[in-house]
């Protein structure tokens, strides 16, 4: 929004509030009506629009705006019939043709809609107006392939807005071209590497395509255009959740945690808290980390996973009476979410500090629990696996396995029985299994690689199983994003 159009809003609401209006002209108005329709206030536009008209009830302006409104409120037909009059005082005026295009598409009028955007351009139409209705309609038509040519028209004309890099990205996801939209903006940066606008459109491709590393590298870019520009910030620091970087994330943490106290945003503040907690965790700075675990007692949402991992800090530095009661409080408070994800995770810390503790019996009984709480989880199942075979828990877990096995031989089942048979002197029976499972879930090869490397070593002829079956794991698999956030339970116990 310009400043004058800013100006003209603020004065509006002022004057709405106390009941007194001044004067508009029908261009005023026109721009009131965008503004609200912009801002998806349809209500307010359709306040604004009635007042225009028992002022200026000839306007074709305002009969264009009325049936913008009621493309916008699903009022197809009517936005026709409005269009057609429209057309019948001004045939020349191209915004009309724009907006009639639209709706047949919504009326799925192909064809009459490419006529109208057509006819919209020999009016004098901008192109890339033009190209964004063309490509809309071939889109919802299923010519992907066409509608990329009139995507790939959008941007790069010299006179690229915010507003057209982002239906530029709408269009590209909407007609499945992402990688060619990725490659063009890449185009535009070589002429233009210093675009701001096109560095952050990049980012957001490279996102909703699932290059979330492209999408990190494109922000460090943005970023040593612009340090301060919030948005690129807040897109690192989504980023930074799904990309595992090498190199310490503190220092950005401390700035955004910075930005979140000076605006004031709780909600904002808890996360980037969550996250330098984390950060503080996985660099070993445990005083640090319980510091800001304990900010976020006070964060209803946080409280149950912030009084899990003062639990967890607990147990790593053997005060078990304090990791107990840490988990126990935890268990006593509602998380707000549905799933039992949370619960699981706390009852898997409680065994491993009852296993710590020299309680067994206990330690096993949790363990169990956590599996059974939230049987999705594999990492749980591993963890009670790894505690079975090094402590006296080998027919508790055998027995858990051969009921969930007689139930549902999950992948994750298969090759934890073949662990275990295969440790309990039957292994002959495990080899089998180790097959069956590195079959039905590749997911099973990088399991043994990474919680259960000794078989590979122990075991010449599995280690020739999972070679056989390694070459058809795919990329997407090899780099497998791992469900826990630090190394801390079972076989990843520190």
């Amino acid at each position: 929004m310009d400043e004058e159009t800013a100006r003209l809003l603020e004065r509006y609401t002022e004057e709405s509030a106390s009941g007194h209006f001044g004067f508009y002209d029908v261009d005023e108005y026109v721009a009131l009506i965008d503004a609200y329709i912009w801002n998806a206030d349809l209500v307010k536009a359709k306040e604004v629009l009635a007042r225009a008209k028992t002022q200026y009830p000839q306007a074709v302006e305002l009969k264009l705006k009325d049936a913008e409104i009621c493309l916008e409120t699903d009022l197809f037909e009517h936005a026709l019939k409005l269009l057609a009059e429209v057309e019948s005082v001004e045939p020349y005026l191209y915004d009309a043709y724009i907006v009639k295009g639209h709706t047949l598409i919504c009326l799925r009028r192909y064809q009459e809609a490419r006529e109208s955007f057509r006819k919209a351009a020999e009016q004098g139409a901008d192109e890339v107006d033009v190209a964004m209705g063309l490509a809309e309609t071939e889109i919802e038509a299923g010519n992907l392939e066409r509608a990329w040519t009139y995507t790939d028209q959008v941007i790069g004309t010299g006179n690229d807005t915010v507003e057209t890099c982002n239906r530029f990205m709408d269009l590209a996801q909407k007609g499945d071209r992402l990688p060619e939209a990725m490659t063009k903006v890449r185009a535009l940066l070589k002429a233009d590497p210093y675009s701001l606008l096109y560095w952050k459109t990049l980012v957001e491709l490279a996102d909703a395509a699932a290059c979330h590393e492209q999408a990190l590298e494109a922000c460090e870019f943005a970023l040593a255009i612009a340090p301060d520009d919030l948005e690129t910030l807040k897109n690192k620091f989504n980023l930074l959740e799904t990309v595992d970087t090498e190199e310490s994330q503190l220092d950005f943490y401390r700035k955004m945690e910075k930005i979140a106290l000076e605006s004031g945003d709780d909600m904002f503040l808890a996360a980037v808290w969550l996250r330098m907690a984390q950060e503080y965790e996985m660099d070993s700075m445990w005083e640090e980390a319980e510091g800001y675990y304990r900010r976020m007692l006070d964060v209803p949402s946080l409280r149950q996973y912030a009084l899990f991992r003062l639990g967890v800090l607990a147990d790593f530095g053997h005060d078990y009476k304090a990791s107990k009661a840490y988990f126990e409080q935890a268990l006593q408070t509602d998380s707000g979410q549905a799933d039992l994800s949370n619960e699981a995770r706390i009852y898997r810390g409680m065994a491993r500090t009852f296993f710590n503790m020299g309680n067994e019996q206990d330690g096993f009984e949790y363990a169990r629990k956590s599996v059974e709480t939230d049987p999705e989880n594999r990492f749980h199942l591993y963890s009670y696996l790894y505690d079975a075979l090094n402590r006296n828990g080998q027919k508790d877990f055998l027995r858990h396995v051969e009921r969930e096995m007689a139930r549902e031989a999950r992948p994750e089942l298969v090759l934890a029985t073949a662990v275990f048979y295969f440790y309990t002197g039957r292994t002959e029976d495990s080899y089998g299994l180790f097959v069956s499972a590195f079959a039905s879930d590749a997911r099973m090869l990088k399991d043994v690689s990474r919680f259960f490397p000794e078989v590979l070593l122990d075991s010449p002829h599995v280690k020739e199983i999972w070679e056989a079956a390694s070459p058809g794991i795919g990329e997407e698999t090899r780099n497998w994003d791992d469900d826990e956030p630090f190394l801390y339970y079972g076989p990843d116990e520190r």
